[in-house]
């Protein structure tokens, strides 16, 4: 398990770093592992299955 940084998620996804906060206060977004308070880290490999699920091969109509 690679766990990341808010930052580096961030990074990851192509994100701002207030756009993930944003997402974990609506409960909303990648899953997070919250390690102590004020402390929250991101699975690399969590987070790639997270896109592979969002990913659109066709548009619909």
């Amino acid at each position: 398990m690679v766990l990341m940084t808010t930052e580096q998620a961030a990074e990851f996804l192509g994100l701002q770093p207030c756009t993930l906060a944003d997402w974990r206060w609506q409960r909303k977004g990648p899953p997070w592992i919250p390690v102590s308070r004020g402390c929250v880290r991101y699975d690399q490999a969590t987070l790639q299955r997270w896109l592979t699920e969002r990913t659109v091969y066709e548009i619909p109509e």
